[in-house]
């Protein structure tokens, strides 16, 4: 790995893992992948993280993430092994442009249109619903509770939609990404090295 680096691998030569990647377990993926190598987990595999108890930390956390897998992408180009990646971020663009026309056509129908019921969305809201519901089941009825009406879920899923159109036009424009840990200011990332 590091003696690929810099060659067939960003990065700087001798390094393991790119140290200037924001996300350096999805930089350090990429780069395995990239060499041939194939990433498994053990079915016993649990993966924690670490919680934000504020929302300005989970915004940053979220940004840090969002713009270090654009950035790796940029970095990696667009290969056999990154193809499925800029896929998923082509997905979250497209759900941003989903979201907005919903939340814009329920705004008007609400404000200038006639509201009627159309048994056939009502149907595909239910299953919804549903996956939710069933997926937290072994959390008990809290977390039953909570995912049942979906506005807490359909809240964070704005928030991280946010996040994405914020780290898009960063990386667009070339800003330079920050660094942050939970009650520390943000820094640069030259900065925080």
């Amino acid at each position: 790995m590091a003696a690929a680096r810099g060659t067939a691998l960003p990065g700087r030569r001798g390094h393991v893992y790119d140290i200037l990647a924001l996300t350096e377990d999805n930089e350090l993926t990429l780069a395995l992948k990239t060499r041939g190598w194939k990433m498994v987990s053990p079915a016993a595999c649990r993966v924690t993280t670490e919680i934000m108890w504020s929302w300005r930390d989970l915004w940053r956390q979220r940004v840090r993430w969002q713009r270090g897998a654009l950035d790796n992408l940029r970095h990696y180009g667009l290969t056999r092994v990154t193809l499925r990646y800029w896929g998923q971020q082509a997905g979250i663009a497209f759900g941003v442009v989903a979201m907005f026309l919903y939340l814009l056509l329920m705004t008007l129908t609400a404000v200038i249109g006639e509201w009627q019921w159309q048994p056939f969305w009502i149907a595909v809201g239910c299953v919804f619903v549903l996956e939710r519901t069933v997926t937290v089941w072994a959390g008990g009825w809290s977390d039953r509770t909570l995912a049942f009406p979906l506005v807490v879920e359909l809240a964070y899923d704005i928030f991280i939609q946010v996040v994405f159109v914020r780290c898009l036009a960063d990386f667009l424009t070339r800003r330079p990404p920050r660094w942050h840990h939970p009650g520390e200011p943000w820094t640069d990332t030259a900065a925080g090295l």
